[in-house]
């Protein structure tokens, strides 16, 4: 691991933090106590950005400084443009010698720099837009400055050659069962510097949405961590990662990081794995509902449909979606159905000779483990589909020579099983709130049933100051859509888990 630029960065840390606290506390004294008009709320605002930017490890870069001018160019002449035009609109009564432009000209911007309140007793409009010209310019170039020291853009989309990178990083030696998820082809890439391991990541509102973790070998996963944190305080990002592992958590605390647990991911070893057991009894029940309504299931690899089943399973995607577009981002992959994703596994159920739901399943875990990615189903399918589906996955993955099969993920478990308090109830009744994206409690009991094993995942952050710009960017990466060329795929957590 390449320990110098980590240092580095540690080094320049405490600097930043002291800079920053010295130019934000000088803005608010002198925007709040030194002077109460308008050029020192304006000084005082510059400074406070220039902290923020200072903080955030923001440099004055070329691009940035280019930036920041061609919109204080365009901005500033916009405000010129439209003061210009008004006054010489609404200035002088008709009786009096309208102005020239020249003059309208100078005139304008001697008010504009003198703040001047006025234009002419007869001109109320012209008087109002000479009033607002200084504040819009102040508003012009505050806005320069903070696209200035605002966070830089994001790398290219990867090419043909990276994303084949990413997929043998997510399927060799030292990944997890949720490395597929790392391979969507929304996200960008940063590398290890030997290049063995990968974390992929996605910007919004600033903030740079990392995982579920790193894929690919695992004594690289530290360097790999190392350079997203690098490239996030490179360009300005707010570094934050969801459904990181324990062990990453661990990894990334040296990196300045901070770490909750907001759930599990749950896992059904295939080797112990029995129905007719006295704890799986409500699974046994609802498999076999399903098979005295007469559905069958078929496997598929995603790349070996045909026209029709792939027609009609996108007709299940439709009425699976109900309008709501695609959904999901950090555990969920993209591209379902268009065959982009070839070895992927289809678990069809099909009823009356048409398929009423299926799942599909990704090879994770240096190819040992298969992860549930999406469980599409028909509102009219047969009660049980879902746990029929799991059920057959199971039995497949047995024959395979598979181990684990991970039902993706169950978020705030403790909070379910904990016993029922006054904090409790509050802490339900505040993620009850999202049950029109996803059926928290449900999609938990849901996964119970099978008896799986709890593994605890997390969000990643640098400060508790950036927990609202994380919730922010993740409700927008989650539950904001995606477009259309990222697939049909829908999340997996937004399904209505069936009660027996």
């Amino acid at each position: 691991m390449n320990d110098t630029p980590q240092q580095s960065s540690a080094a320049r840390w405490p600097t930043s933090r002291l800079a920053a606290a010295v130019l934000q506390w000088a803005g608010l004294v002198i925007a709040v106590v030194a002077h109460p008009r308008g050029a020192a709320l304006v000084g005082g605002a510059a400074l406070v950005l220039l902290g923020r930017g200072v903080r955030r490890h923001r440099s004055l870069t070329r691009e940035r400084l280019a930036a920041g001018a061609r919109f204080g160019a365009a901005g500033g002449g916009l405000v010129l443009v439209v003061g210009i035009a008004t006054v010489m609109v609404a200035g002088p009564p008709t009786s009096a010698p309208r102005p020239s432009p020249t003059d309208v000209l100078a005139d304008a911007l001697r008010r504009m720099l003198g703040g001047a309140t006025a234009w002419s007793d007869s001109a109320p409009v012209a008087h109002a837009i000479s009033a607002l010209l200084p504040l819009a310019t102040a508003l012009v170039a505050l806005a320069a400055l903070a696209i200035a020291v605002g966070p830089q853009p994001d790398v290219p989309e990867p090419d043909a050659d990276e994303r084949r990178r990413v997929a043998r990083a997510c399927a060799g030696a030292g990944s997890d069962l949720m490395a597929p998820f790392t391979g969507r082809h929304d996200k960008r890439y940063v590398w290890s510097a030997d290049g063995r391991a990968v974390v992929g990541y996605r910007v919004a509102f600033g903030v740079c949405v990392a995982g579920p973790g790193p894929a690919g070998a695992a004594d690289a996963h530290a360097d790999a961590l190392a350079a997203w944190v690098r490239r996030c305080d490179e360009r300005g990002w707010r570094p934050a990662m969801i459904g990181a592992t324990t062990h990453v958590r661990e990894l990334t605390r040296q990196l300045g990081m901070h770490g909750l647990c907001i759930g599990d991911e749950v896992v059904v070893p295939v080797h112990p794995f029995r129905l007719d057991t006295p704890p799986m009894r409500n699974v046994r029940q609802a498999v076999q509902r399903t098979r005295n309504s007469g559905v069958t299931v078929t496997m598929h690899h995603e790349g070996s449909l045909d026209g029709a089943l792939r027609r009609q399973l996108g007709e299940v995607v439709h009425d699976w979606q109900r309008g709501h577009g695609e959904r999901g981002f950090s555990m969920t992959l993209d591209h379902l159905l268009d065959g982009t994703h070839s070895d992927a596994l289809l678990v069809v159920a099909h009823h009356d000779g048409q398929p009423v739901g299926f799942q599909r399943y990704l090879r994770g875990g240096d190819g040992t483990g298969l992860s549930l990615d999406v469980m599409p189903r028909r509102r009219a399918a047969p009660n049980g589909v879902n746990e029929r589906l799991i059920v057959e996955a199971i039995a497949w993955a047995d024959d395979a020579g598979i181990d684990e099969v991970s039902l993706n993920f169950a978020a705030f478990r403790t909070l379910f099983e904990a016993e029922p308090t006054v904090p409790g109830r509050v802490m339900r009744g505040v993620v009850h709130l999202l049950d029109r994206f996803i059926n928290v409690e449900s999609l938990y009991r849901f996964n119970a049933k099978f008896r799986p094993q709890w593994n605890a995942r997390h969000v990643l952050f640098r400060s508790p100051a950036d927990v609202p710009f994380v919730l922010a960017a993740a409700l927008r990466l989650e539950f904001g859509g995606h477009a259309a060329a990222t697939g049909l795929t829908p999340a997996a957590a937004t399904v209505r888990a069936e009660h027996s």
